[in-house]
Formats: C-alpha cells, sequence, structure tokens
C-alpha cells in the first residue's frame, strides 16, 4: 500500500494581497479520546491447497494491531464448508426464486469504463458470475462508474434482471446511465424515507427492505456530492462510497469490480488506504477482474490502445510557473514539475502504472479479496468469490489503543495450526466517522483542534460566508477561509531546488444545531517557491473556497489552517442561522432575490462568461469576482472600498426592481444613493458593483445598506466594516442635507448614481468624486 504521508487533496487555490496581521499565541491540544471502538473482522482460513478450513478453534487463532496482540471478544464460523472446501449453501438459484431464510448477503457489481474491445470479454465475466455463482440468499445491484457513479439495476436475485442491467451498464452512453439512474433513484427514495434503523449484527436483511433502498440511494448521492467537490471523476470516489455506504448494515459484503485496470496519480495513490479503510470499517471485500488481461493473440492492441491513452492523457495547454501548475492532485500534474504541452516525465509515470495491477491488488487483497488475472479459471475464481461471501470465520476485538490519532492501525491474523493460513483484511484508519466527504490523513490533526472548547490561533485566519438564492426550502452558500502564504513559507532555501518551501492543509466544517457535521472540505498543498518569486508570493493569499446548500436553521462554521512544517495552527469558529427564503414562494425557486451584499478585493479577468447553468456567483460576466473577508479595513494604501450586490428579480413581474444604497457611521445615515439597474444576465441574475473612495471618509464603524423593491416585493441586505486611519471629521455645514448629482462621463459609468449627504450629530462635508465613485459595470455583464 502506497504511503500516505505526502498525499495532496489539490482543489483551488487563489493567490492575493493580504496585510498580515500580529500573531495570538498557541493553545495547548489535548489528545482526542473516542467512545469504545470495536473492530469487526472476517476471516478465512485455507489449508495449502487452498480449501476452507471449518474446525478452527478461537485458542488457534491470534489477532494483532500494530504487532500487539489483542483480546477477541467474539469468535463464530459463518456458514459452513463442503468437503471440496466450498460452502454448503442453498443450490443455486433460478430466475424466480428468494432467499429462503428471508436473509441475503449483498453483492455489487461495479463496471468502470470499459473499451469497445474489451465490451464482450466484460459481459461474459457478468454473465459467469450471475449464472453460475449466484445463490438464492445473494442479493445483487448493478453499479456503472463513469464521469459519475449510475444505479441500473437495484438489489435483486433476479438473473434475467441482472443480465439486462449488465448489458445496459456496458453499452449505453454516458447520458442515457444518467437518465436511467435519476429514474431508478426516484422510486427508491420514497423506500429509503423510512424509518431509519441503525447496524446491528442481529438485523435480517430481506429483499424489500427500505434499508436495501436507503443504501442505493446514499451511494449515489453521496458519491456525486464528492465528485462535484474535487472536480474528480476518477473511479476511487465511486470505490469509496460504494464500500462507505454499506457500513450500517451488517455481515460480509461484497464488490466485484470489472475495470480496465485502476490508473491513480500520485495524489489518488495515498487516497487508496483511505478506500481500503473505509471497506474494511465497513466489512466489504472487494474482488476485481482486470479486463486488460485478453485472450492470447491480443496483446499488441491492447499496448497500443494503452500507449495513446497516455499520451492523449499527458498532454497540456499551458506552461506553469509555482502559481499556475498547481494542478488539482486529482489531475496528474505534480507541484514541483513545470508542465509543457507534453511531458515526458509525466509520459513515463503513466506508462509504469498502466503496465501493473499494483492499485487493483492493494485494493483487493488489503480487503481481504482477490484479483483475478486468470480468464481461464474465471467460473472458479468467481465461485471461491461467492462461496467466501457466506462462509467464514467472524471475530472481532476492543483495540487496546482507543485514541483517534489519525493513524493506520496495521492488522495481522495469525493461525496457531500448522499448515494454515488466514486472508482478512490490513487494517483501518483510526478517525472519527462522519456523514460527509471522505476522511483523509492530513485532515485528522485538524479535525482534533476543532473538537476543542478553545481553537489555536499562531497566526491570522480570515473566513467569510456568502448567501445566495434559494432552490427547494435549500439556501446556497459560499464560504471563504484564507490566510498569508507567508505564514507557511519556510526561511531556508532548498540550495539543491534554488527554492523555498511551504507545506500547509486547509479545512472547514459546518455542524448543524446537533453538532453533526453537514458539511466538511480541504485541501492540502506541498508548494516549491523559485527563489525568483519568494517575495511576490509573501504578499499572497491562499484560500479555501467551496459552495454549498443549508436548510434554514442553527450552524456553527469553524475553519483552520496548517502549517505542518512548523505544527503551528490557526482556527476560527462562527455561528450563523440560516433564514428562509424571503422570496414569498413556498419552494424558494422564485420571486424577489438578492445574495450577500459583500466588500471586494479584487476583481479578475476570465477568458468566457458563465453557462446559463453555472451557479457560481463569483463570476459576472467574464469577471470573476474576489470578496474580501477581513470587516477591519486600512484606510492607508487603498483608494477605494469596493462592494457587490446580486439581484434576482421576480420574473413574473413587469416591474423592473429599485435600488436605494445608504451607508450609515455608527447609526447615523451620511450618504444615500439610487442608482439604476442594468437588466438580468442569461442566469437571471443582475449584478451591481460600486466603490467607495476612502478619501474623506473619517474612522469608524460603517454599515452599508442595500434595499431593493420590485412592485409589492422587498429584500434587504446590510454590510458592516471598520475603516481604521481614516480622515479627520470636516465641519458641520450650514445646511441640513445636501443633495449630491454625479456627472461622471459616459466611459465612467452606465447609470447616473445620486446620493444625499443626510444631517448627522457632526454631518460630513462630501464631495461627489470624493464621496462615491460608481463602478457599476452591469451593463457589460461584469
Amino acid at each position: 500500500m502506497p504511503d500516505l504521508s505526502n498525499f495532496r487533496a489539490i482543489r483551488t487555490l487563489f493567490l492575493m494581497a493580504l496585510c498580515v496581521l500580529p500573531s495570538p499565541g498557541t493553545i495547548a491540544q489535548q489528545p482526542v479520546k473516542v467512545k469504545t471502538l470495536e473492530v469487526l473482522l472476517d476471516v478465512t482460513v485455507t489449508d495449502k491447497k487452498g480449501r476452507a478450513i471449518s474446525d478452527l478453534r478461537p485458542e488457534e487463532i491470534e489477532v494483532l494491531e500494530d504487532g500487539v496482540k489483542q483480546t477477541t471478544t467474539q469468535f463464530r464460523l459463518v456458514g459452513s464448508v463442503n468437503k471440496a472446501g466450498l460452502g454448503d449453501g442453498p443450490k443455486p438459484a433460478t430466475d424466480s426464486q428468494t432467499g429462503a431464510n428471508g436473509s441475503y448477503n449483498l453483492v455489487t457489481l461495479l463496471f468502470d469504463r470499459i473499451d469497445p474491445g474489451r465490451a464482450q470479454l466484460a459481459r461474459e465475466v457478468a454473465y459467469n458470475f450471475i449464472d453460475n455463482s449466484l445463490t438464492e440468499n445473494i442479493l445483487v445491484r448493478v453499479l456503472v462508474a463513469r464521469q459519475k457513479l449510475y444505479l441500473v439495476e437495484q438489489f435483486t436475485n433476479d438473473k434475467s434482471k441482472l443480465r439486462r442491467a449488465a448489458d445496459r451498464a456496458i453499452n449505453s452512453t454516458e447520458k442515457s446511465l444518467k437518465e436511467f439512474s435519476d429514474l431508478s433513484l426516484a422510486a427508491l427514495k420514497t423506500e429509503a424515507s423510512a424509518e431509519d434503523s441503525q447496524a446491528d449484527a442481529n438485523i435480517t436483511i430481506a429483499a424489500d427492505s427500505p434499508l436495501l433502498a436507503r443504501l442505493s440511494v446514499d451511494t449515489i448521492l453521496q458519491a456525486e456530492k464528492t465528485i462535484n467537490s474535487t472536480k474528480s471523476s476518477s473511479p476511487v470516489f465511486s470505490l469509496f462510497h460504494t464500500a462507505r455506504s454499506h457500513r450500517n448494515l451488517p455481515g460480509r459484503k461484497m464488490v466485484l469490480y470489472i475495470s480496465n485496470g485502476l490508473y491513480l496519480n500520485a495524489g489518488l495513490n495515498d487516497f487508496m488506504r483511505t478506500v481500503v479503510s473505509e471497506a474494511n470499517l465497513a466489512n466489504v471485500t472487494f474482488y476485481s477482474v482486470d479486463m486488460r488481461v485478453l485472450p492470447a493473440g491480443a496483446g499488441n492492441v491492447s499496448s497500443r490502445l494503452e500507449s495513446s491513452t497516455v499520451i492523449n492523457a499527458s498532454r497540456r495547454t499551458e506552461t506553469s510557473s509555482f502559481k499556475e501548475g498547481l494542478a488539482d492532485s486529482f489531475s496528474t500534474n505534480s507541484p514541483d514539475r513545470a508542465s509543457s504541452n507534453f511531458n515526458v516525465f509525466e509520459f513515463i509515470d503513466r506508462k509504469k502504472e498502466m503496465n501493473k495491477q499494483g492499485a487493483l491488488a492493494d485494493l483487493t487483497e488489503a480487503t481481504g479479496g482477490f484479483l483475478i488475472t486468470n480468464m481461464n479459471d474465471l467460473n472458479g475464481a468467481l465461485k471461491r468469490a461467492a462461496t467466501e461471501l457466506g462462509s467464514f470465520y467472524f471475530l472481532s476485538y476492543s483495540p487496546q489503543k482507543q485514541e483517534h490519532d489519525g493513524k493506520f492501525r496495521s492488522i495481522k491474523v495469525n493461525i496457531l495450526r500448522q499448515g494454515l493460513k488466514a486472508r482478512t483484511r490490513s487494517g483501518y484508519f483510526a478517525v472519527p466517522q462522519t456523514n460527509t466527504t471522505p476522511l483523509l490523513d492530513y485532515e485528522t490533526p485538524l479535525l482534533k483542534v476543532l473538537s476543542e472548547s478553545v481553537v489555536p490561533k499562531d497566526f491570522p485566519i480570515e473566513s467569510a460566508l456568502l448567501h445566495f438564492e434559494s432552490k427547494q426550502g435549500e439556501i446556497h452558500h459560499v464560504f471563504i477561509s484564507e490566510t498569508s502564504l507567508s505564514n507557511f513559507i519556510q526561511p531556508d532555501e532548498d540550495k539543491e531546488k534554488k527554492s523555498y518551501a511551504a507545506k500547509f492543509s486547509l479545512l472547514a466544517i459546518v455542524r448543524n444545531s446537533t453538532g453533526e457535521i453537514v458539511q466538511k472540505f480541504s485541501e492540502s498543498h506541498d508548494l516549491d517557491i523559485p527563489v525568483a518569486q519568494i517575495v511576490e508570493a509573501g504578499k499572497m493569499n491562499v484560500s479555501l473556497v467551496r459552495d454549498f446548500m443549508l436548510q434554514p436553521g442553527r450552524y456553527t462554521i469553524e475553519s483552520v489552517a496548517h502549517d505542518r512544517a512548523t505544527n503551528r495552527l490557526s482556527a476560527r469558529r462562527r455561528i450563523i442561522n440560516v433564514e428562509a427564503s424571503h422570496s414569498g414562494e413556498p419552494d424558494g425557486n422564485s420571486g424577489l432575490q438578492t445574495g450577500s451584499l459583500y466588500l471586494v478585493r479584487q476583481v479578475e479577468q476570465i477568458d468566457k462568461p458563465p453557462s446559463p447553468d453555472d451557479d457560481n456567483h463569483l463570476i459576472v460576466g467574464r469577471t470573476r469576482i474576489v470578496p474580501e473577508t477581513s470587516g477591519e479595513l486600512q484606510a492607508a494604501g487603498r483608494n477605494e472600498i469596493s462592494f457587490h450586490l446580486p439581484i434576482h428579480p421576480d420574473e413574473k413581474l413587469s416591474a423592473k426592481p429599485d435600488l436605494k444604497i445608504e451607508l450609515l457611521l455608527g447609526d447615523k445615515v451620511v450618504a444615500s444613493a439610487s442608482p439604476a439597474l442594468s437588466g438580468p444576465d442569461e442566469r437571471g441574475w443582475v449584478g451591481f458593483t460600486a466603490g467607495l473612495p476612502v478619501k474623506g471618509l473619517p474612522s469608524g464603524s460603517y454599515k452599508l445598506r442595500a434595499a431593493v423593491n420590485q412592485g409589492n416585493e422587498h429584500s434587504q441586505e446590510d454590510l458592516t466594516f471598520n475603516l481604521i486611519g481614516g480622515a479627520a471629521v470636516a465641519a458641520q455645514p450650514a445646511e441640513d442635507a445636501k443633495v449630491i448629482n454625479s456627472t461622471l462621463a459616459a466611459s465612467d459609468r452606465i447609470g447616473e448614481l445620486t446620493l444625499t449627504a443626510m444631517n448627522a450629530s457632526k454631518p460630513l462635508e462630501l464631495s461627489v468624486r470624493d464621496l462615491i465613485r460608481d463602478l457599476e459595470i452591469n451593463g457589460i455583464q461584469m
């Protein structure tokens, strides 16, 4: 298995300017203890000839965890073994038979992308298992892993349904698979909504159990969530969720993975141990058929296909610097290599991976299964896999080490009777279980920090939460956590690489009112920054940016950054109340809606505007908006304070929305404006951006208030910030109020901006150009 110490889960890295604040002290952390953990193991014991053994006694088996002997709490034989070493299970089922005792073992047929030239062979493998290995006490479902994970057939013992599902899985297009999967999930969601059941060794799995419907719904939805979050369609995420969704069901479960082999880049090599750990905790065993093992004479075709795939996948359209080259770790780029249109090193690495079965062997052997490579013994191998599903030794133990330290705990089972050998699972990660995205090894120390009542603040870290549209009772949010890259840059230069290292991890979680983690996302980066760019890098920011949906309610959002080289950590914690949509519509999908009014640090030009179905609200037209996360603004070195307001008009109303903006100093309105709005973009949103020059503004606590009216519908957004080091307050003018009309040139504005300076306890003397400069660029779809 690969070492996880270098695992990098790189997503988006925003590099921006940020002022560095003083560093508070460190808070000491205590180890996180967990409730008593019980490890469940299924063990297959055979003699030298591979025949299963059924008369093993408890004193003849020894379990070691990290080399330390453990005390078993349970030990029993599940199923029975006949003279030939095969399970004495029921005879093969007919197409209409069901389990005689009402209890089933679960099998998932998981098809990966199958080359057209191997489709017939994949069909033969699937048919072989269905026709020759399926017994009346086995339920099988069919999944397909492509760009996403799709459900083709729910758990059934009906051979004719499974044959049709296998054909559909191998031959259907992505679009067809998605449509069929969506229909299947819609039917299962009603069944899955039945009363929850927890894992229990005495639960009987029935064919019509709501547990099975919930299992498949969770598998598909959670896999889609992870794939969307990581922006990667690697099959490892489908493997992970296929295994993980079984954890609340008792007994041994099996996945038969049919693929063209499993290619993993550097980042995903490390993630495979997380997949193995999750499978072992869920008691899922993987067996795999490598479709690259073709009949004799086809090897040259295979080699040509694989070489072509390697070359095409290695092509690039850009040359990277240390900023541009920080590719997603689920892609193929490495942070210490500059990529060009063809990277020969990357080609060699991929070529090596394509020519070995290491990843498949690791997955199967570490979960107690095996890799099927000999097509001449396909029938026997599949029968053996099915037999092991219902005939094994079940044992459990309570680990002597009960701490969630995030380390991999290796498991070894020794058989003390001479001539026998055991096959079981390789181990597990000692990490707390969550119901969100996969738990990665580098996340464990960060989660430990967030479990403490007081969090460390070794360096400044900021965060912001923005809300946008409401859909079907849920509100779309964008969370941003950021800190200066200078917090992670090591002081000593690597003379050989002529660079400075920066190794850090970022993580954020969202807990609901009961403390359950409902959202989790993270990144881990290993950077080598060239000496020539170190000054520039020290002025930049690293940001963790994610969007998600939340139902109305009370939540706690926690974020943490970890300098892995020095073990320094900083975290923030905030409580938010998510309110129901104010659109007035029952489903929240229509009516006037506004998003958060937020400060803008900078804007960046992009190549093309978003598509109509793109829900990234930080991209407006051909511009990416970079929000300001700190509410403490220094006047020095700043020309203006820019802000942005997204507005979604009610499409059913003919009246256009009106906007009124007020600026308050303390509780006094010191200026107001009613600017004209442009029309909505293709997504139905109107974006209003303006700038408030710092010149003339005194220090103090400010509030921007944006009120939008359309017909009889109303929405309001507020924004607060503190200005530090502002101008002195001017003397009070004689008049009670001053109306100011802007007369900006047509090239500088889209609509005229009218401001009113209101009478205050100490009114401000403001000029039109020094108070607010119209930066509204809605008309050009910013």
